[in-house]
């Protein structure tokens, strides 16, 4: 199983809309979503996707679009 270790940034611009792309440790989540609420706050759309897996080596998910 493959960890993320340290956070990464990068940006896109497609027909005029800047998205801003993220991937950081899991325990690191919840800090940068609410830095980029403040930060961003007539953003339109944050969207977010995690995946981990528990103590039992299940796969969790959960997203919002």
């Amino acid at each position: 199983m493959k960890t993320i270790i340290k956070s990464e940034f990068t940006q896109q611009e497609i027909k005029k809309s800047n998205f801003l792309i993220y991937l950081v440790p899991f325990d690191d989540f919840n800090k940068i979503y609410e830095q980029l609420k403040l930060e961003h706050p007539k953003a339109v759309h944050i969207v977010w996707a995690y995946r981990y897996y528990n103590n039992f080596s299940a796969n969790s998910r959960k997203s919002k679009r």
